[in-house]
């Protein structure tokens, strides 16, 4: 099986290996976990990011039609009452089954996610024996990766500039 320590990350701020076990790299920069989700990115991403995922929050939490706020509601994501006739979750559903035909059969496949958003797709895919690298730009309770709280698959989380994903 996939090992946690398999998957390579290097330091966002100055690209040796990183440790997951000690959550620093190899200079001794050192990330939190913070619902479930590291947070791996410089201090100067962290101010950009912040501003931006305040703004998204009171955006999104105006949408109360569109935005999923209720914890039972993501375990049944890309379905259930709170997806509603929601076109954007009709088209997410659509994507899972593509997907879930293209690996049926595949077993414990490694796989990242980059833009994963608030894990729906993740936890489909853990659910289905693959180990999930889940990468996104924001950790919102519940538009971005600290919605993982809510689902009973585990899967790795790492926010993160996905622009510097290599």
């Amino acid at each position: 099986g996939i090992l946690l320590s398999d998957w390579q990350l290097h330091c966002p701020i100055c690209k040796t290996s990183f440790d997951w076990q000690s959550n620093t790299c190899q200079t001794g920069h050192s990330f939190a976990v913070i619902d479930g989700v590291l947070r791996f990115y410089t201090a100067e991403f962290g101010e950009k990011i912040s501003g931006f995922e305040v703004a998204l929050a009171s955006h999104r939490s105006s949408e109360t039609r569109r935005r999923i706020s209720d914890p039972q509601a993501f375990a049944e994501l890309p379905f259930g009452a709170a997806t509603g006739d929601d076109p954007e979750w009709r088209l997410r559903q659509y994507d899972l089954a593509l997907l879930t035909k293209m690996l049926y059969g595949s077993e414990n496949l490694a796989i990242l996610e980059i833009g994963a958003w608030n894990g729906w797709l993740s936890s489909h895919l853990s659910r289905a024996g693959h180990q999930v690298l889940a990468v996104d730009y924001f950790a919102d309770e519940f538009d971005g990766l600290a919605a993982k709280k809510y689902y009973n698959e585990e899967w790795t989380a790492v926010q993160m500039d996905i622009a510097d994903i290599g």
